[in-house]
C-alpha cells in the first residue's frame, strides 16, 4: 500500500496543473502544451467536445423523419428550433390533433390558425406585433414542456447554425412587441377594465369598483366605451371622475371624463358607477344559421358576432365549422368531426370545464358579445338549462382544483430554469424561486 500516497501526490500535482493551465495568463504555455499532442489524437479529442458542445443541425429532410410512424421519435421545429414532443404522442403523433407541426417547418401557422400547407411556412410577413409576441410565448412553452434538440437549418438559421436576416428581423419586432405590451400594460393602469356580468333574459351589467379589472387603486371611476387608438374595437374602461386628467395640461378637474376616446353607454347615466345594457337576443340555431356573411358563433349557449375574424370564421377560414355547428365540446376535446361538434359535454375532465370556459371569456374579451342560443344551455325563455346549471357546478369544483394545486406547490416549488441556445437548460433551487406559476 505505500504506492497510494505518491500516487495521491502525483494526482494532486497533475489536477493542480490542469486547473492553472485554464486561467487566461497561461494561454500560450497552455496552446504549446496542445500543440505537443499528435495531430489525430487531438482531432478526435477535440471534435467530440466541439459536436457535444454545438447545436444539433437539422435540415428539413431529416426532420421529417422524426413523424411518429412505427412508433419512433416525434420532432417539432417552430422559429427554426427542433424540439423532442414525443412524450406528446397522444398530440403530435400520427392521428394527432397537431400531428401536421412535426416533421415540418410551419412557424406562421401557430399564430395565424391556418394549418393548411399553405398555411404551415416560416415566412412571417405581414403578422402583427401581438402574433410576433405569440410565437415567442410558443417557443417558451415547447422549452418548459419538451427537450429542445438543435436548430432547423433554413429560414432562421444558416448550415452553420448562426441566425439569418429573418431571425434578426424576428428578434426586432419582439423588441417592439416587448415595448407596445409595456404601453398597454401602462394603458390599462392608466383605463383599468371594467366589472362585468350577463344575466340571461334580463340585462348585462358593467360597473366599477376600486379593484375592477384586477387592478387595485384608491379610486372607483365610471364605466365608459374605450376606443384606444389603433384598436379598432371598444373596450370597456373605468375612468377617473375627479381631480386632473392622466394626461395633458389641461386644468379641469373631472378626471378623464373629456378624453376624446371615451364613449357613454347607451342607457347610462355618465355619472353612474353602474348600469345595465339592454337585455340580451335569443337565437334559435336555424336562425344562427342565416349568419354566415356576417358572422356569428355561439359556444356554451353564448353568441358572438365575429364578423372581425371573417379570415378564420368566415367561409374557407380555418374555423368555419364554428359558425354551423352548436358545438361546445369540440373547444376542449379538439375533435372537429360532424360528431364531435356536439353541445354534449359527458365525460370532459375538470381541466376541459375550466378550458371551455375561458374560451367564452376569450370571445367575450374580443368579440361582441350578441345574446343566447336556445336549446342546450338555455330555455326558449333565456333561463339556464340543467345542462347548464351542471356545467357551473363542475366549473366551481375546477376552480378549487388550482387551490390544492397551489398548495403541492408551496410544498415541492418548481425549480429556476434557465435556457441558452448552444448551452443548453440550467436548473437551479434558491429561496426566491417561484412557487407558482
Amino acid at each position: 500500500m505505500s504506492y497510494i500516497k505518491p500516487l495521491v501526490t502525483f494526482s494532486c500535482a497533475v489536477g493542480g496543473v490542469a486547473l492553472l493551465l485554464c486561467l487566461d495568463i497561461f494561454k500560450p504555455q497552455r496552446e504549446k502544451l496542445i500543440s505537443l499532442i499528435p495531430t489525430n489524437i487531438k482531432d478526435r479529442v477535440f471534435s467530440d467536445i466541439s459536436a457535444h458542445s454545438k447545436d444539433r443541425l437539422f435540415t428539413l429532410d431529416e426532420l421529417e423523419k422524426y413523424r411518429g410512424q412505427d412508433g419512433n421519435d416525434i420532432y417539432l421545429a417552430i422559429l427554426g428550433q427542433v424540439f423532442d414532443v414525443t412524450k406528446g404522442r397522444k398530440h403530435y403523433g400520427p392521428g394527432g390533433t397537431y400531428h401536421f407541426f412535426t416533421g415540418n417547418a410551419g412557424t406562421r401557422a401557430f399564430v395565424s390558425g391556418d394549418f393548411s400547407q399553405q398555411g404551415l411556412k416560416e415566412n412571417l410577413d405581414g403578422l402583427s406585433l401581438k402574433d410576433i409576441q405569440g410565437i415567442s410565448g410558443w417557443v417558451d412553452f415547447y422549452h418548459q414542456q419538451y427537450t429542445y434538440i438543435g436548430k432547423l437549418v433554413g429560414h432562421f438559421y444558416d448550415e452553420n447554425g448562426n441566425p439569418t436576416a429573418a431571425m434578426d428581423e424576428f428578434e426586432n419586432l419582439l423588441e417592439q412587441a416587448k415595448q407596445k405590451q409595456k404601453e398597454d400594460d401602462e394603458d390599462l393602469k392608466r383605463f383599468p377594465p371594467c366589472n362585468s356580468e350577463t344575466k340571461v333574459g334580463v340585462s348585462r351589467r358593467i360597473w366599477c369598483s376600486e379593484n375592477s379589472g384586477g387592478i387595485k387603486r384608491d379610486w372607483t371611476g365610471v364605466p365608459r366605451q374605450y376606443f384606444q387608438p389603433g384598436n379598432s374595437q371598444a373596450r370597456c374602461a373605468c375612468v377617473r371622475d375627479k381631480g386632473p386628467p392622466s394626461s395633458g395640461g389641461s386644468s379641469s378637474n373631472n378626471g378623464d371624463l373629456n378624453n376624446p376616446n371615451m364613449k357613454v353607454y347607451d342607457g347610462c347615466e355618465p355619472t353612474a358607477t353602474s348600469c345595465a345594457t339592454p337585455k340580451d337576443r335569443l337565437f334559435t340555431l336555424k336562425e344562427l344559421e342565416r349568419y354566415r356573411g356576417q358572422v356569428y358563433l355561439a359556444i356554451l349557449g353564448q353568441v358572438f358576432d365575429v364578423t372581425k375574424g371573417s379570415k378564420h370564421y368566415g367561409p374557407g377560414g380555418t374555423y368555419h365549422f364554428f359558425t354551423e355547428y352548436a358545438g361546445t365540446r369540440a373547444f376542449a376535446s379538439g375533435d372537429f368531426s360532424p360528431q364531435g361538434l356536439t353541445e354534449n359535454l359527458d365525460g370532459l375532465s375538470l381541466e376541459d370545464i375550466q378550458k371551455i370556459s375561458d374560451w367564452v371569456n376569450f370571445y367575450h374579451k374580443k368579440y361582441t358579445y350578441k345574446g343566447k342560443l336556445t336549446g342546450h344551455f338555455y330555455d326558449k325563455n333565456g333561463n339556464p338549462t340543467k345542462a347548464m346549471n351542471n356545467f357551473e357546478r363542475l366549473l366551481e369544483q375546477a376552480k378549487k382544483k388550482p387551490k390544492y394545486r397551489d398548495e403541492d406547490r408551496k410544498r415541492f416549488p418548481r425549480c429556476i430554469t434557465h435556457y441558452e441556445v448552444g448551452f443548453g437548460r440550467k436548473m437551479m433551487c434558491s429561496k426566491n424561486r417561484q412557487e407558482i406559476v
